[in-house]
């Protein structure tokens, strides 16, 4: 009766990257957008509900992927349909909702159907001397799609595993901003992801990328009438920071300016040092493979 412990509590490593793991999902779903709701998570029937508007699971995706050991999608796709890189872990999903909770209801109203369905799953049900995966029925309802339904995933975590504390959530918050893409890289399909927990502080609902911030190498050169400003910094030091004050620009018939430059830098090389992966080191864990995954799809100039 271990099976679903040992594969949720056991397999993914805390809450934290449990809920990011589901969040990641939503991406891979080519979801415009992802929504995390921590409700009166501090009291006993507190729940933390994960949505998105992405293309949703079908009948067959629940039963026969979701539900089953071993199975995976996500081996053969490197790409989402939508150009996006594929980041999700191979099928993680179901054991992080069991790490975060006891009871999950997930709320399905795929891209193509016309039906919502809806599966309720006790993870405790597992617990019982003779359990073995597949012989734990679980509820799955179906009824008609209307006007109001979404397209997308909703998933309803209820009897949660963890305390939640601010500082968990501000480790959530730095997961997420791996994941969303500043302003200035905007793709035509971009991914938004809202945090909304009234009990903590969160200084806006809406994550804002850190991508950026994490570049090892940044430089800013402003070019004004009668100045230029040059700052850089390595690993947030600053090293250069040069003002030439009354450099007049020659007068040339192409006029010029005002113009600001910044440049971001992120070596791709995982050098080893000594033993150790220097950049692995700098930009924590996860922040490599995410960051390799961003400029795979968006380095080059703009």
């Amino acid at each position: 009766g271990k099976m679903a412990r040992l594969l949720g509590r056991e397999s993914v490593s805390n809450e934290v990257i449990a809920l990011f793991e589901l969040v990641k999902n939503a991406y891979d779903a080519d979801s415009p957008k992802a929504t995390v709701t921590f409700d009166k998570v501090d009291e006993k029937n507190g729940r933390i509900i994960v949505r998105d508007y992405g293309d949703g699971m079908t009948e067959n995706d629940i039963l026969n992927k979701w539900l089953v050991i071993g199975t995976d999608s996500k081996e053969r796709e490197k790409f989402t349909k939508h150009g996006r890189r594929v980041v999700g872990e191979k099928g993680i999903g179901r054991f992080a909702t069991e790490r975060l909770a006891q009871r999950v209801t997930l709320i399905s109203c795929p891209k193509d159907g016309s039906e919502v369905l809806e599966l309720k799953i006790d993870w405790d049900l597992y617990e019982a001397k003779d359990a073995r995966f597949d012989n734990v029925e679980h509820e799955l309802t179906k009824r008609r799609r209307n006007e109001s339904d979404k397209q997308g995933l909703e998933i309803i975590l209820e009897g949660l595993r963890d305390r939640w504390t601010q500082k968990k959530i501000d480790a959530l918050s730095e997961q997420f901003s791996g994941l969303v893409l500043p302003a200035a890289l905007e793709t035509n399909y971009p991914f938004t992801i809202e945090l909304i927990a009234p009990n903590f502080r969160v200084t806006d609902t809406r994550i804002e990328s850190n991508l950026l911030k994490k570049a090892p190498y940044r430089l800013k050169a402003i070019l004004s009438d009668n100045q230029i400003l040059i700052s850089a910094w390595i690993k947030d030091e600053q090293v250069i920071g040069v003002n030439l004050d009354n450099h007049r620009i020659p007068n040339t018939s192409m006029g010029c300016g005002p113009a600001i430059l910044h440049y971001y830098a992120f070596p791709r090389d995982p050098s080893v040092k000594r033993g150790e992966r220097e950049w692995e080191k700098y930009y924590g864990p996860l922040g490599s493979q995410l960051i390799n995954d961003m400029l795979a799809v968006h380095s080059g100039i703009r």
